[in-house]
């Protein structure tokens, strides 16, 4: 359970543009042919845009949530 949930949040942090990248959140990175996109110039992988602002949604909606459900408890 613990290697369940340490993979889910390690492939949370994972904010870069992978070359099969389709706009669906996936938890997996074990598929043929995964591999990072990486910009020519400087030799850096590429940071996926979406996926950071996906995240943010995310952690936005969670946190918005947590706030009401404490606010509607100390009511």
């Amino acid at each position: 359970m613990f290697k369940f949930i340490s993979k889910i949040i390690k492939d949370f942090l994972d904010i870069y543009a992978y070359t099969d990248d389709s706009h669906s959140f996936t938890f997996t990175n074990q598929f043929k042919g995964h591999n990072p996109v990486i910009n020519p110039i400087t030799g850096k992988h590429k940071v996926s845009v979406p996926k950071i602002l996906k995240r943010i949604l995310i952690v936005f909606i969670i946190a918005l949530a947590v706030f009401l459900f404490v606010r509607i408890i100390t009511m």
